[in-house]
């Protein structure tokens, strides 16, 4: 690599599993365009706006947010296009709520009252597919319990 490179400064503002993941796509990208790249975890939006980070991983959600600012500070670059029969090749979101093997709970509505965990409230597939489908149920924001 060029030493007089300029960094590319990734960030990603997704879950920590797939943090490794992120760091592979940024050397990737780094060995391909012949520069060095750096990855961390994000902590504001505001990071794209004052320049210290090139490439960021977010949701959907913040993403179309920003895109809708007047002077947004972000480009759409990619869309993952996950490997399966349900995402029909394109890049959809899905929300799955998950159980425990041995739970008695077998059907969305058995889950009123208890305590739901979620990623963050930005989060498109994570929090607001949720509460989308709680809505198109008839069912409201306090639907689910609080710990």
């Amino acid at each position: 690599m060029d030493n007089n490179a300029v960094t590319i400064r990734f960030a990603t503002f997704l879950s920590p599993i797939l943090y490794g993941t992120y760091e592979h796509i940024a050397r990737y990208i780094g060995e391909k365009v012949d520069c060095p790249t750096t990855l961390r975890v994000g902590q504001s939006f505001e990071e794209f706006a004052e320049g210290q980070i090139d490439v960021a991983f977010i949701c959907g959600l913040p993403y179309v947010r920003m895109a809708s600012q007047y002077n947004c500070p972000v480009e759409l670059l990619a869309a993952p296009v996950l490997i399966g029969k349900r995402y029909r090749h394109r890049p959809i979101y899905f929300s799955d709520v998950i159980v425990r093997n041995e739970s008695l709970y077998t059907c969305f509505d058995d889950l009123r009252g208890c305590v739901w965990a979620y990623n963050e409230r930005a989060s498109h597939s994570g929090c607001n597919l949720v509460c989308y489908s709680l809505l198109e149920r008839g069912k409201s924001s306090d639907y689910f319990g609080e710990r």
